[in-house]
Order: C-alpha cells, then sequence, then structure tokens
C-alpha cells in the first residue's frame, strides 16, 4: 500500500467536503462533496497549492490564504485548524460561508520527527443565510492570531511604534 492510499480513502469517505494538503501545501486528495461544494474535478486541483483552490478568508475580507498562511504554519506544528467563521470561493467566484477544520495525518517521516505528514482539510457549509457583514468596520480578530482590519484593510499593527498600546488593546 502506498503512503497515501489511505489517507486518500479516508477523503473519499468523508460525509463533508475533504481534501488532503502535503507539506508543500500542495492538494494530493479531493472528495466529490469537494468537488459538489466548489465546483472543481479532481483533476482540476490535485498539484495546486490548497489558497489558489481555496481562496478562503475570514469575515470582512481578511484573507485566510496567504503566503505564509495559519493553516500553514498549524501544519509545521502539528496543530490542528479550526475556523469557524470564513468564506472559500467557489469556481464561479461566489463567496461560500464554511467552518474549516483539519486533523494531521502521521507518516513515517513524522514519526521520525522530520516534517512529513499530511493534513485533512474538512469544510463543512454554515447556514445559507449567513452573509459578509458590513465591509466598514473595525474588526479585531482574537481568536487565533491577533489582528487588525478596516474595510477590507489588514492593519500593520507589527510596525505600531508604542508596543504597549498594542499589548493593552490585546487585553
Amino acid at each position: 500500500m502506498k503512503p497515501h492510499e489511505s489517507v486518500d480513502d479516508m477523503v473519499s469517505l468523508a460525509s463533508s467536503a475533504a481534501l488532503a494538503i502535503d507539506k508543500e501545501m500542495r492538494v494530493c486528495a479531493w472528495n466529490d462533496s469537494a468537488e459538489n461544494l466548489l465546483g472543481y474535478s479532481p483533476n482540476e486541483v490535485i498539484g495546486r497549492r490548497c489558497s489558489d483552490v481555496l481562496r478562503a478568508m475570514r469575515s470582512h475580507n481578511v484573507p485566510l490564504c496567504v503566503p505564509d498562511c495559519e493553516a500553514g504554519k498549524c501544519f509545521r506544528q502539528r496543530q490542528p485548524l479550526n475556523v469557524g467563521r470564513c468564506y472559500v470561493r467557489h469556481r464561479d467566484g461566489r463567496l461560500l460561508p464554511v467552518h474549516i477544520s483539519s486533523m494531521i495525518v502521521g507518516t513515517a517521516e513524522r514519526r521520525r520527527g522530520e516534517s512529513g505528514g499530511l493534513v485533512i482539510v474538512f469544510l463543512m457549509p454554515r447556514s445559507i443565510g449567513a452573509t459578509l457583514e458590513n465591509p466598514l468596520s473595525l474588526r479585531v480578530h482574537t481568536f487565533g492570531r491577533f489582528s487588525l482590519a478596516y474595510g477590507d484593510r489588514v492593519l500593520a499593527i507589527e510596525k505600531w511604534q508604542r508596543k504597549h498600546a498594542l499589548a493593552l488593546l490585546k487585553c
């Protein structure tokens, strides 16, 4: 049995939309539910970077899929990802409200302490009535990575000169 065959089976048998990504953040498995949800066939996504396929964002247009994304950090730290309120883009450009969660699947490399293994990502659609909120409000994200956004612009808090003000805001 090839190392990825059991992961392929887990993805294909998942009851919700599921995909597997490798350590390069490339899609290596894709199930029928993911195809139904996002409109891409497996041939169109296998081998592509997951961020290019999902194009996920938090509410208020804050990108979740960026070059050094949360999912990649979670993967490198062997921690599962859980994002309760976010959106992915359908092939036709529509935003779909989903809940994203993941699980780390070990391989021989991971058991030896190397950065191997795969991540299975689950996409669970949220209620159809969910919509993007007012994009011109100030949003403070405190779960996961701390961030601030105004409208569609993420504020560069790491460049703030007054670190005490940022610490106070976080408290």
